[in-house]
């Protein structure tokens, strides 16, 4: 009686695990708008053009360097030394200046006018119950000086004294330096996925939203002519430098893996609808943007 008993409730709890289990499978296997098809994790960027602001530096920095020269001279100090010492930074723009047209040609050219900005991010797929477009994406990206400073120790990357932040000493007095950065990036598309056993390739078109700020982060502490410094450091432009934009996009992805689970690298031609700039230094969204990471499906 006993055994018999046990032997039923051990076909009951078998029946209703295989039942669930089918449920599961019929559920994943039916494409309903709004559920979800994937959840990604990676490292989605944006590109930004610093072509401009390289090629105008060499006249911001002479500009500062004379405004320097006169507040030197102003606080007291003998014009011999104070246009040695401005004759230093001059010495800055004109090794810029040498430089431009070495560093804007062929490949490093390309590379000043799509400088790639990474996040840690991840995305949600949906499937759609249409032919021509099956998926929905949604994908948001972050960064920030600490995630930037965690990925380089892991990158085992020497930051010179390894420590944070930077503090140099210069002419008697003592600048400490402490950038902080802040980006985000928000994108969504709809696209074809064309599906295989062990890859697949999608191609989308969607919108794109992004915005970031780098602070210098600079303190002059100390130095006779600590005040001076002042002028020379807003003589640089060396502010708060903000950016937006908002733009459209075109996707190419492909994808690696079993259907479940996949490694994918997708890229977008992006085209700016609107943007902005503001902190003296010109900077635009670059012609590229995309993401590398893995997707898991349901």
């Amino acid at each position: 009686m006993n055994n018999d008993g046990s032997t039923a409730m051990r076909r009951r709890w078998m029946k209703g695990w295989a039942g669930g289990l089918l449920l599961v499978v019929l559920i994943a296997s039916v494409p309903v708008a709004g559920v979800a098809g994937g959840l990604g994790f990676g490292v989605p960027f944006y590109t930004l053009n610093v072509l401009p602001a390289l090629q105008q530096a060499p006249a911001v920095i002479d500009q500062a360097a004379q405004a320097w020269e006169v507040a030197l001279i102003a606080e007291g100090l003998p014009p011999e030394v104070a246009g040695e010492l401005a004759e230093e930074i001059e010495a800055v723009g004109d090794g810029i200046s040498a430089s431009i047209p070495a560093w804007t040609a062929g490949t490093s050219g390309i590379l000043l006018q799509a400088v790639p900005i990474p996040h840690l991010g991840g995305a949600l797929e949906f499937d759609l119950p249409f032919v021509v477009l099956d998926t929905l994406r949604f994908e948001a990206g972050w960064l920030s000086d600490a995630f930037a400073l965690t990925a380089l120790r892991w990158a085992e990357i020497d930051l010179g004294s390894g420590v944070w932040p930077i503090v140099v000493d210069w002419d008697e007095a003592v600048l400490s330096v402490a950038p902080e950065v802040r980006s985000l990036m928000l994108s969504t598309d709809v696209a074809k996925r064309i599906g295989l056993f062990i890859a697949d390739i999608d191609l989308g078109f969607g919108v794109d939203w992004m915005c970031g700020r780098i602070t210098p982060g600079i303190t002059v502490l100390g130095g006779e002519f600590q005040e001076t410094l002042g002028v020379l450091i807003s003589g640089l432009h060396l502010e708060t430098l903000r950016w937006s934009a908002f733009a459209v996009h075109g996707s190419v992805g492909i994808g690696i893996g079993p259907p479940f689970l996949r490694l994918y690298a997708r890229i977008k031609g992006t085209v700016p609808i609107s943007q902005s700039v503001s902190g003296g230094w010109p900077v635009t969204l670059g012609e590229f943007s995309g993401s590398v990471g893995m997707v898991i499906r349901f």
